[in-house]
């Protein structure tokens, strides 16, 4: 039995800042419209780091399920992208088990989708507990975090603490994401040779996408394939044919008034490899489909055109079989994505999250 001693950097420099930090005393956030508030969540020997930021007029908060699981979430909190965001609600950026600044010591055997559910359950409960009841929880999650809020919504009566639903190329289907992965790969390789972008560099692709066995669920032949998808999308940025604005706002004031610093990040990933661990006890145990019919919370989907990692196909076939009433889901195509929708288009990913957060927090007072 494995056991992972995770010890992050990130609580030497949470002592060293705190007095740099504001805290509301006695977690009273009554009548505050504005958050700046950093604390962590422990549970089952994981201390994960938890910063929620922005408007707290409205008594909105999206909890942001970062990918991988690798990373965290500091790059992301610094970004103009999410920082807009914050302009209009407050946005709760979790580090989830064994990512970016969390610590700990745990067993190795607990990086499952199961533990990670409970994680987040925990952290729902914390949410309401500390801004209070009547908080509007809307969960977003992006490729792995639409595995994680997926998983956590057909979950017993998780939904009840949920206003609404964000999916941004979600992976909840992982046998589905590699069947389907291939074929899109192959048509954007076909488009960007007859426009002759990269055409030896996209051949070598369109070769490997063809030979690609979508029946091996293996973490290596995942890995493979996702370097491969990960390559078509740099040949999209050097050609021009797509954008990507990773563009940062706040970085020093982030870097010393923050847990979440990028230096720990970086080496707390190299120790843990998590997305290893997790990938393993998720190739032969996706989500089931069929459970996707339980969910009846509103849900928004954002899908890449150009996401080889995460096909549309994916997005499609949740909307098809999510219980949500055909008014309150919505699934959009972004035609100038890959995986990384919201820095490909910025500006649309802004409004329709806006759009999506502000009617179901109204639906909610």
């Amino acid at each position: 039995m494995n056991t992972l001693h995770y010890r992050s950097y990130g609580f030497i420099l949470l002592l060293l800042t705190i007095g740099l930090t504001a805290c509301q005393e006695d977690n009273n956030f009554e009548g505050v419209t504005q958050l700046d508030d950093h604390f962590f969540l422990r549970n089952d020997g994981a201390d994960m780091p938890v910063a929620v930021q922005g408007n707290f007029e409205d008594k909105a908060i999206v909890v942001y399920l970062h990918g991988g699981p690798a990373d965290g979430t500091k790059a992301i909190s610094v970004t103009e992208v999410f920082n807009r965001l914050e302009k209009n609600f407050a946005v709760a950026y979790w580090d989830q088990r064994a990512t970016g600044t969390a610590g700990g010591t745990f067993r190795t055997g607990s990086l499952t989708r199961k533990q990670y559910v409970d994680d987040l359950e925990k952290l729902i409960t914390l949410v309401k507990h500390r801004y209070g009841d009547d908080t509007k929880i809307f969960l977003m999650g992006i490729s792995w975090g639409g595995m994680l809020g997926s998983a956590y919504l057909v979950k017993d009566d998780n939904q009840e603490n949920i206003s609404g639903w964000i999916e941004i190329n979600g992976g909840h289907d992982y046998p589905m994401l590699l069947k389907t992965g291939p074929a899109k790969l192959i048509e954007i390789a076909d488009e960007q040779i007859a426009q002759k972008n990269s055409v030896k560099d996209w051949r070598e692709i369109k070769k490997f996408a063809q030979d690609f066995n979508p029946r091996d669920l293996s973490v290596r032949n995942y890995a493979r394939y996702g370097l491969r998808a990960i390559e078509g999308e740099n040949l999209l940025y050097d050609d021009d044919v797509l954008q990507l604005n990773t563009n940062i706002e706040g970085e020093n004031k982030a870097l010393f008034n923050s847990p979440l610093n990028p230096v720990t990040t970086i080496f707390n990933n190299l120790l843990a490899r998590p997305n290893y661990h997790v990938t393993k006890t998720v190739a032969n145990n996706s989500l089931v489909n069929e459970k996707l019919s339980k969910i009846q919370v509103p849900v928004l989907l954002l899908w890449g055109k150009y996401d080889a990692r995460v096909s549309q196909k994916v997005g499609e076939d949740a909307y098809q079989r999510l219980g949500t009433p055909e008014a309150d889901k919505k699934l959009i195509v972004y035609d100038k994505s890959t995986h990384a929708l919201p820095y490909n288009e910025p500006d649309r990913f802004h409004t329709d999250v806006v759009q999506f957060v502000e009617k179901y927090s109204e639906k909610r007072k």
